[in-house]
C-alpha cells in the first residue's frame, strides 16, 4: 500500500544517507592518513630541500583534513569515540613531529652560522700563527754579524714578544676549541661542521708547532748566549798567552836570561792550565747547545749554520789552545838545550880569552927587557919558545871553541826559526814592511868567535916573530958582529919585524873578511830557511783553502740533495693526503647513499602498510554495503 511504500521510501532515504555520512567520512580519514604518512616521511635533510610554501600547504591541508575528518566521523558509523581519540593523537604527535623537524632545522641553521664564525675566527688565529711562524723561522736563518752577543740578546728580547703573543693566541684557541666542540658535539650536524673540524686540526697542529719551535728556540738562544760568552772569553784568555809568545823577539844571550826565560815558560804554563776551565766550560755549553738544536731539527729541518758557525770556530780555540801549550812545552826544551850549548859555549870562550890576555901581557913583559948580552937572550929565547909551546898547545880548545860556538849558533838558528814559524802562524797576513824583524844573537856569537881567532892568530905570529927575532940575533953576536952593525942589524930586524907584523895584521884583517863573508852567507842561508819555513806555511794556507772549497762544495751537494728528499717526501704526503680525503669522500658518500636508501625503504614500506590498510578498509566498507544493500532488498520484499 502507499503507507509502506512511504515507509520503505523514507528507510531507503535513511539509510543512503548514513551510506553518504561513512563514505564521506572515510574519504576524509584517507585523506588525512595520507598526509599522516607524509608528514612522518620528512626529516630535516627533506625539509631543508622544500621551500617554506610546501611545507605550509602540507600543513595547512593537515588542519582542514583532520577538521574535516572530525566533522564528518560525528555522524559516521565507521569511526567511533576512541577512533576520533586515536586520530587526535595521531594528530598532535604529527604536528609535534613537524614543529620538532622545524625547530632543529631553525637551530641547524644557527649552528651553521655558528661553525661559519668559528670558521672564520680558526682561520684568523692561524694567520696570525703563521706571522708568529714566519717571524721566527726568518729570525733563526739570520746570521750573526759583527757583535754577535749585543744581536743574540736582541733576537732573544724579539722571540720572548713573539712567545707572548702564542701564549695569548693559545688561550684564545683553546676558548674557540672549547665552543667548537659544543656546536661539533650537537646531533645534528651542520653541513659546515666537517670544514670547521679540518681546520680546527689543522690550526692545533700548527699551534703545537709554531709554539714547540718558538720555545725551544729561545732555549737555543739562551744556550748560545752562553757558548758566545765562553767563546769570546777564551778568545781573550787566548789572545793574551798569543800575544805573550808572539812578543818574543830576541834569544837569550846568557845564563841569566835564559833562565829567566826558561822561569817565565813555566809560571806561564802553570796560569795556562789554571785557565783551561774556560775551555772546559765552552765545551760544556757547545755540547748543551748541540742537544738544543737536535731538539730544534726535529721541529725545523733546516740546518743549524749559527751552531755550526761556532762549532767551528770553538774547534779552531781548542787547536790554539793545544798550539799554546805546545809552543811552551817546544821552547823550554828548546831554551834547555839553548842553555847547554851557551854554558860550553862561554865556559870556552871565557877561559880563552882571559888566557890571551894573559899570555899577550907576559909578551909585552918579555919583549920590554932591554937585550945587553948573550945571556938575555937565551932567557927571552926560553921564555917565548915556552909561551910558543903553551900557544900550540891550546890550538886544540880554540877548534873546540869554535865547535861550541858552530853548535850554539845552530841552536839560536833553530830557536830563531821557532820564533818566526810560530809568529807566522798566529799572526795576520800582513805587508812585509810592517812585519817586526827579529834580532838574531847568532851575529854577536861570530863577531866573539872572529875576534878571539884573530886575537889567537896575532898571539902566535907575534911570538914566532919574536923568537926568529932572538935567534937570528943570538947567532949574529955569536959570530964576532960589531956591536954597531949589530945594533943597526938589531934595528933593521925590528923594522922587517914591524913589517912582518904589519903583513901579518893585513892578512889577519884578510881572514877576518872571510869571516865576515862566511857570516853573510850563514845569514842568507837563514833568510832562505826563514823564505822555506813562510813558503811551507803559505802552501798549507793554500791547502787548507782548497780542503774548504771541497768541503763548501760537497755540503752544496749535500743540501740540494736534502732538497731534492724533502720535495719527494712532501710530494709523497700530499698524493697519501689527497687518497685520504678521496677514500673519506668515498666512505661518506656510501654512508649516505645507505642512510637515503634506507629512509627510501622505509618510507616505500609505510607506503605500502597505508595502501594495504586503505584497501581493507575499503574492502570492508564494500562488504558492508553490499550487505546492506541486501538488507534492504530484503525488507521490501517481505
Amino acid at each position: 500500500s502507499v503507507s509502506s511504500l512511504d515507509a520503505g521510501h523514507q528507510q531507503t532515504v535513511t539509510m543512503w544517507q548514513t551510506l553518504h555520512m561513512n563514505m564521506k567520512s572515510l574519504l576524509s580519514w584517507q585523506y588525512l592518513m595520507r598526509d599522516f604518512t607524509l608528514i612522518r616521511s620528512w626529516n630535516i635533510t627533506m625539509l631543508k630541500t622544500m621551500k617554506p610554501e610546501e611545507y605550509r600547504l602540507v600543513m595547512r591541508n593537515l588542519e582542514l583534513h583532520y577538521q574535516d575528518f572530525m566533522r564528518d566521523s560525528q555522524d559516521s558509523q565507521l569511526f567511533g569515540p576512541d577512533d576520533r581519540m586515536q586520530i587526535e593523537d595521531d594528530y598532535n604527535k604529527c604536528t609535534q613531529h613537524f614543529d620538532g623537524l622545524l625547530r632543529s632545522m631553525e637551530k641547524g641553521q644557527q649552528d651553521e652560522t655558528l661553525c661559519k664564525n668559528y670558521i672564520s675566527e680558526v682561520k684568523d688565529l692561524r694567520l696570525r700563527l703563521e706571522t708568529c711562524e714566519a717571524q721566527t723561522v726568518a729570525r733563526i736563518r739570520k746570521p750573526t754579524e759583527k757583535e754577535p752577543l749585543r744581536e743574540c740578546a736582541q733576537k732573544r728580547t724579539e722571540q720572548q714578544k713573539v712567545q707572548g703573543e702564542l701564549e695569548g693566541l693559545k688561550k684564545d684557541l683553546d676558548k674557540v676549541s672549547v665552543k667548537t666542540q659544543q656546536v661539533l658535539a650537537s646531533p645534528q650536524q651542520s653541513a659546515f661542521a666537517p670544514v670547521l673540524r679540518s681546520e680546527l686540526d689543522v690550526t692545533v697542529q700548527k699551534m703545537d708547532h709554531v709554539y714547540m719551535l718558538s720555545s725551544v728556540y729561545l732555549e737555543k738562544l739562551k744556550t748560545v748566549d752562553m757558548v758566545i760568552r765562553n767563546t769570546q772569553g777564551a778568545e781573550g784568555v787566548l789572545k793574551q798567552y798569543e800575544d805573550c809568545l808572539r812578543e818574543v823577539h830576541t834569544v837569550p844571550s846568557n845564563v841569566t836570561e835564559v833562565e829567566t826565560q826558561r822561569t817565565k815558560l813555566k809560571k806561564m804554563r802553570v796560569e795556562a792550565e789554571g785557565q783551561q776551565p774556560v775551555f772546559d766550560s765552552l765545551e760544556d755549553e757547545l755540547k748543551k747547545a748541540s742537544v738544543v738544536s737536535d731538539k730544534m731539527s726535529r721541529v725545523h729541518s733546516e740546518r743549524d749554520a749559527e751552531l755550526d758557525h761556532y762549532r767551528q770556530l770553538t774547534t779552531s780555540l781548542q787547536d790554539r789552545w793545544k798550539a799554546v801549550f805546545t809552543q811552551i812545552d817546544l821552547r823550554q826544551r828548546e831554551l834547555d838545550q839553548l842553555g847547554r850549548q851557551l854554558g860550553y859555549y862561554r865556559e870556552s870562550y871565557d877561559w880563552l880569552i882571559r888566557w890571551i890576555a894573559d899570555a899577550k901581557q907576559r909578551q909585552e913583559k918579555i919583549q920590554a927587557i932591554p937585550i945587553t948580552d948573550s945571556k938575555t937572550l937565551k932567557d927571552q929565547l926560553a921564555q917565548e919558545n915556552k909561551l910558543l909551546k903553551e900557544i900550540e898547545q891550546n890550538k886544540d880548545k880554540v877548534e873546540e871553541c869554535h865547535t861550541y860556538a858552530k853548535a850554539y849558533i845552530d841552536t839560536i838558528k833553530d830557536y830563531e826559526l821557532q820564533l818566526v814559524a810560530y809568529r807566522a802562524q798566529v799572526e795576520p797576513v800582513t805587508s812585509p814592511l810592517k812585519k817586526t824583524k827579529l834580532d838574531s844573537a847568532s851575529d854577536n856569537i861570530i863577531q866573539e868567535y872572529v875576534t878571539l881567532r884573530t886575537r889567537y892568530s896575532e898571539l902566535m905570529t907575534l911570538t914566532t916573530q919574536y923568537i926568529k927575532f932572538i935567534t937570528d940575533t943570538q947567532q949574529r953576536l955569536e959570530d964576532g958582529e960589531l956591536a954597531d952593525a949589530q945594533q943597526k942589524q938589531i934595528e933593521h930586524e925590528k923594522t922587517l919585524l914591524q913589517q912582518t907584523f904589519l903583513t901579518e895584521k893585513e892578512m889577519l884583517l884578510k881572514k877576518e873578511k872571510l869571516i865576515e863573508d862566511e857570516k853573510k852567507k850563514l845569514e842568507s842561508q837563514f833568510e832562505e830557511e826563514v823564505r822555506k819555513a813562510k813558503a811551507l806555511k803559505d802552501e798549507q794556507e793554500r791547502q787548507k783553502q782548497q780542503m774548504e772549497e771541497e768541503k763548501k762544495k760537497l755540503k752544496a751537494t749535500m743540501d740540494a740533495a736534502l732538497n731534492k728528499q724533502k720535495e719527494a717526501e712532501q710530494e709523497m704526503l700530499n698524493k697519501q693526503k689527497e687518497m685520504q680525503d678521496l677514500e673519506k669522500k668515498r666512505l661518506e658518500q656510501e654512508r649516505l647513499l645507505a642512510e637515503e636508501n634506507q629512509k627510501l625503504r622505509e618510507k616505500l614500506q609505510q607506503l605500502e602498510g597505508a595502501q594495504k590498510e586503505a584497501d581493507s578498509q575499503t574492502s570492508v566498507i564494500r562488504v558492508t554495503t553490499v550487505e546492506t544493500t541486501k538488507t534492504v532488498s530484503n525488507g521490501q520484499n517481505a
